[in-house]
């Protein structure tokens, strides 16, 4: 996961709506006070989801805060920090998975969600004796026994933090727009160097922006191959990620 030392850029939007100019799943929810818990006091920070009504009744367990340090460009190259959350995950499975089935797997790892009796696929699950970067997907090496390298799920990806106190989940998936000048020749030539280097799979039937998806094979996280991309290629006008949710 990269941060400001790693100089690399990714491009969004900074309106507080954050409308991307591409394809995400917005999900909004209602935003309460959030909760900075300490031994005997409670004090508020926009650091911790707890207060969001759908978390609330986390609060009691112990807050590994934020991380700061990363960030990302927008079109016009201005610098935006964000700050990663380690209390929560986001974990998106294969396929949809059995409230029976989640409850094991999340047991197995010490992290809890709170579920309605029917399947799901995307969840997002609070950690409890360890911060939440231990149970990420490890893009390229998923040897690590990690929750996210698990056969049945997808990816396990942080969730983000912008200056306007909004919760950011990316999913696998990234978009890359090339500059009016390269010809379609040479950006479908492109996609296949990264296709092959990187793992990806291009999306059918979605051009242009290009809509590429990361595999647990990728030499990079999503975020981290959006910044690799805009800083090294050229020919490459914007990559940009998007979004499994966004709480507002």
């Amino acid at each position: 996961m990269l941060k400001e030392s790693t100089s690399l850029f990714m491009h969004a939007s900074t309106s507080p709506s954050l409308p991307f100019r591409f394809f995400a799943l917005l999900l909004i929810i209602a935003v309460a006070g959030c909760d900075w818990f300490g031994e005997d006091h409670v004090e508020r920070s926009p650091c911790s989801l707890d207060g969001y009504p759908s978390f609330s009744q986390f609060q009691d367990f112990m807050d590994f805060g934020c991380e700061k340090g990363f960030y990302i460009y927008t079109a016009d190259k201005t610098k935006i920090q964000w700050t990663r959350n380690r209390n929560f995950v986001s974990i998106e499975f294969i396929e949809e998975i059995s409230q029976e089935n989640l409850m094991r797997i999340l047991n197995e790892y010490d992290l809890l969600y709170h579920s309605n009796a029917y399947s799901v696929k995307h969840v997002l699950a609070r950690v409890v004796n360890k911060p939440a970067e231990n149970y990420y997907t490890t893009y390229g090496d998923s040897t690590l026994n990690h929750l996210g390298n698990r056969p049945e799920v997808k990816y396990a990806l942080p969730v983000f933090l912008n200056k306007y106190g909004q919760a950011l989940m990316l999913a696998d998936r990234i978009l890359i727009t090339f500059k009016d000048e390269v010809s379609e020749e040479r950006e479908l030539a492109i996609l296949d160097s990264l296709m092959a280097i990187d793992h990806l799979l291009r999306m059918p039937f979605i051009e242009p922006p290009y809509l590429l998806r990361t595999s647990k094979a990728s030499r990079l996280d999503p975020l981290s191959l959006v910044n690799h991309y805009t800083e090294t290629i050229a020919s490459i006008e914007a990559a940009d990620p998007v979004f499994a949710f966004i709480l507002d």
